[in-house]
């Protein structure tokens, strides 16, 4: 195993930086910044730390001892899986309601965040507090510790199953409803590649993956195996990465984005906007205006044009 150790620093360098580039790109794109994309952010953050914590502190500095390195570990994937939470709750109500994330104005999306990141923190900092004081109440309560953890993750991720559970029932219902009515469209749903994507990215919002690496870590037996597995969740990095950036969404607009910084005065066609909410606004300022200025045209402008476009015909 000490000849895996090259390879091992290889993996947690990708998967660190594949996360740092996911996260950079949802900081720098204005389209990504609605709420989804802001809870996204705040999971890709705390995965980031995690693995620092975990991989880099502990692992390879030995800076850490081992309670404190489990200690810390435990509590930043149970954050991870609330925001993971958060982000599966909010996808299953756009869905519920029919609204798209962009129709949410920039200040009711930081609004609707921030509340967010309190239910988010509070939660989490309960789980924290009652852990902390199982262990440091006795010895014989790290058992008792270990199994609030793992509830709490495994609730979690219950949960996440359930919110995309819910949307996939709304879409097969709906696709049924059209069956039974007839209706036909040309239009398909999703193309084979966009629905791999989509189930890709389903099974990592449900953070299903999380209670099986814990599994696998806590299992006794065959020990390179168990090693084999963690270098396999180092890949989580390049697939994040794939899944949410190099998609038919966000892939043109990063690569207009880019674009701009060799030639600064092709700015492609409402790239100057920050949302889609942004653009119906200016959309709707720009009729508004239009009809303010025919309605303050005098009646002698209308008919000396519609006198002329006689005189033509």
């Amino acid at each position: 195993m000490d000849s895996l150790k090259p390879l091992e620093i290889s993996f947690i360098l990708v998967n660190i930086i594949f996360r740092f580039s996911t996260a950079g790109v949802y900081m720098y794109l204005p389209q990504l910044r609605n709420l989804p994309g802001k809870i996204l952010l705040s999971f890709q953050i705390t995965c980031i730390i995690q693995i620092l914590c975990s991989e880099v502190v502990y692992h390879l500095a030995g800076v850490l001892d081992l309670s404190t390195a489990v200690l810390v570990d435990s509590a930043l994937t149970l954050l991870s899986c609330i925001w993971l939470n958060s982000f599966c709750y909010h996808m299953y109500a756009f869905v519920r309601h029919l609204r798209l994330p962009n129709d949410l104005l920039p200040a009711e999306v930081s609004k609707l965040f921030r509340r967010q990141v309190l239910y988010v923190l509070i939660l989490w900092s309960i789980v924290c507090v009652a852990v902390v004081a199982l262990e440091k109440t006795s010895k014989y309560y790290v058992i008792h510790s270990h199994m609030l953890v793992l509830v709490g993750i495994s609730l979690s991720v219950a949960f996440n199953l359930v919110c995309v559970g819910r949307v996939g029932h709304m879409y097969l219902h709906n696709w049924y409803s059209m069956q039974q009515l007839k209706i036909v469209d040309n239009n398909k749903f999703a193309s084979k590649k966009q629905c791999l994507f989509m189930s890709v990215k389903a099974v990592i919002v449900t953070g299903i993956g999380i209670p099986i690496r814990i599994g696998f870590h806590q299992a006794q037996g065959n020990a390179q195996f168990v090693y084999y597995v963690h270098l396999v969740t180092m890949v989580q990095g390049p697939v994040l990465f794939v899944c949410f950036v190099c998609n038919g969404t966000t892939l043109p607009i990063l690569k207009n984005r880019i674009l701009v910084w060799f030639n600064p005065t092709n700015i492609p066609a409402g790239g100057h906007l920050c949302s889609a909410a942004e653009r119906n606004l200016a959309r709707r300022s720009n009729e508004q205006s239009f009809v303010t200025e025919s309605s303050l045209k005098p009646p002698s402008v209308f008919f000396s044009s519609n006198c002329l476009d006689s005189r033509v015909h």
